[in-house]
């Protein structure tokens, strides 16, 4: 299947924000701000999305209450998906 870059830019793009979607789950109630590093795509096109986010600043404290989890349909709507 051939694909091209358009197709393989919009889904770059659609992999970022539903990455970044994805972070709302990583605040906690009493977090301002979470600083985000790189993010790697670890999956292919047509997979399900696999990724890893650097969190740079990140205590100790955090990260052991640390959730992720998808965001909500609100998010993605809002998003425009």
């Amino acid at each position: 299947m051939k694909t091209s870059r358009s197709t393989l830019n919009r889904w770059k793009i659609t992999a970022l924000a539903a990455v970044m979607a994805s972070t709302a789950g990583l605040w906690m109630s009493d977090a301002q701000a979470l600083a985000l590093g790189k993010v790697t795509v670890r999956s292919a096109l047509g997979e399900p999305l696999r990724a890893e986010i650097d969190l740079p600043e990140i205590s100790t404290a955090e990260f052991e209450s640390l959730k992720a989890t998808p965001a909500g349909i609100e998010a993605f709507r809002s998003a425009g998906y």
